[in-house]
C-alpha cells in the first residue's frame, strides 16, 4: 500500500513514483503529477518520474509545464527520442509550429521508427492553420509510415492519415480512414463525437485545422 509507505516515510521517492504510476493508470493526471513531483524532489535523476510527469501534463493539457518537464528530462537523457516527441507535441498544441517541427525532426533523427513523432509531424503538416507549414504529400507519407510501424493497430493514427489525405485533396481516402477509426469501440468511447464531426468535414471536402490551446 503506497499510502501507508508514504505515511511511514514521506521522503521515500520510490513510493511516490509507484503511487504516481497507479494514479496515471487511472487517468488521475493531477494526483499523478503531484507524486511524480515528490519523487523528483527526493530523487532528481529519476528519469522514469520525469517521463511520467511529462505524459501526465500533456494529457492534462498543461502544455507549458510539459515543455519545462521535457527540458528537465532531456537534460538527464539528451538522446531520448520520446522526450523530443512529447515536447514537439506540447509546442504544437500551443501554436509553436516551427519549434514543434524542430523537436519532431530531432526525435526522428534519434529514432526513425518513433511513430508518435511521425504522427505528430503529420498533424502539423496537414492541420496547421499557417499554410507555410502544410504539405499534404509529406503528411500522408508520415502518417502512412506511422501506421506501418504500429502495424495498423492504433485507430488514432488512422484519423491523422485521414486528415493528411484531406490536405492532399484525397477526400474519399480521408472519409475511408476516418470511418476505419470509428470502427474501433475503444476509440469511439473516448473520441466518437469529435471524430464524427471531423468525418462531416471530409464529406464536405474540408480539412480539419488545429486550434491553439490557451497557455
Amino acid at each position: 500500500d503506497f499510502d501507508t509507505a508514504i505515511r511511514l516515510d514521506p521522503n521515500d521517492a520510490q513510493s511516490h513514483y509507484y503511487r504516481g504510476q497507479a494514479k496515471f493508470a487511472k487517468r488521475e493526471w493531477g494526483e499523478a503529477i503531484e507524486d511524480y513531483d515528490k519523487c523528483i524532489q527526493f530523487d532528481p535523476k529519476n528519469a522514469n518520474a520525469h517521463w511520467g510527469r511529462v505524459l501526465s501534463q500533456n494529457f492534462k493539457g498543461e502544455y507549458e509545464s510539459a515543455i519545462k518537464s521535457c527540458d528537465a528530462l532531456l537534460a538527464l537523457s539528451p538522446k531520448y527520442s520520446n522526450g523530443f516527441e512529447q515536447r514537439g507535441f506540447a509546442r504544437m498544441q500551443l501554436g509553436e509550429y516551427e519549434r514543434s517541427l524542430q523537436d519532431l525532426d530531432k526525435s526522428l533523427e534519434l529514432d526513425p521508427k518513433n511513430w508518435g513523432a511521425l504522427n505528430n509531424r503529420s498533424v502539423v503538416r496537414s492541420a496547421c492553420p499557417d499554410a507555410k507549414y502544410r504539405d499534404g504529400a509529406k503528411a500522408v507519407a508520415d502518417a502512412t509510415k506511422a501506421c506501418e510501424i504500429a502495424e495498423w493497430k492504433e485507430p488514432h493514427l488512422f484519423t491523422t492519415l485521414a486528415n493528411a489525405n484531406a490536405e492532399a485533396g484525397r477526400f474519399e481516402d480521408a472519409v475511408k480512414w476516418q470511418n476505419k477509426a470509428l470502427e474501433d469501440p475503444r476509440y469511439v468511447k473516448d473520441n466518437g463525437d469529435e471524430a464524427r464531426e471531423t468525418l462531416k468535414l471530409y464529406q464536405d471536402k474540408k480539412v480539419s485545422r488545429l486550434t491553439i490551446k490557451k497557455k
